[in-house]
């Protein structure tokens, strides 16, 4: 879901170019954490509510299956 999103580059980019050092290997470390906190907040407030359906629409699915499992089986014209 995150890779196919349309703000996941401009949300790395962002975070990628916020930070110089002269030293490259703490400048890459400092990249990658700032990139890794970007998409954590992009992440819960992006897609929180699309987990919470998930959650929601599973629910209501499990109630529909015991509902169905608790009635009686009726007798199909399609079987004579």
């Amino acid at each position: 879901m995150w890779l196919e999103h349309c703000d996941l580059p401009d949300i790395v980019a962002s975070a990628w170019s916020s930070i110089s050092h002269a030293n490259a290997a703490s400048c890459l470390a400092l990249k990658l954490r700032m990139s890794r906190r970007a998409l954590k907040v992009w992440s819960r407030t992006k897609f929180e509510n699309v987990k919470r359906q998930k959650f929601h629409l599973l629910d209501v699915l499990n109630k529909l299956d015991i509902l169905f499992e608790s009635r009686p089986l009726l007798k199909s014209p399609l079987l004579n």
